[in-house]
C-alpha cells in the first residue's frame, strides 16, 4: 500500500505577515498590535482578510 500525504498548506495571510514583520525587525509589541488591528478590521469588515493574488 502506498502512502500518499498532502502537501503542506500554503502558509496563511496571518504566517506571512508574522514572518514580513521579522525580517522588518519589528519588535514583539508592535507585531503583537499589529496582529490584533487586523483582526480587529476584519471583525468590523465582516468577513477575513485575504491574500490577493497579484497576476
Amino acid at each position: 500500500m502506498t502512502n500518499t500525504t498532502m502537501p503542506a498548506p500554503a502558509t496563511t495571510l496571518r504566517e506571512r505577515m508574522i514572518e514580513d514583520m521579522k525580517l522588518q525587525r519589528l519588535c514583539r509589541t508592535t507585531q503583537r498590535n499589529y496582529l490584533r488591528d487586523v483582526e480587529r478590521f476584519a471583525i468590523w469588515l465582516g468577513r477575513p482578510p485575504v491574500a490577493r493574488q497579484t497576476g
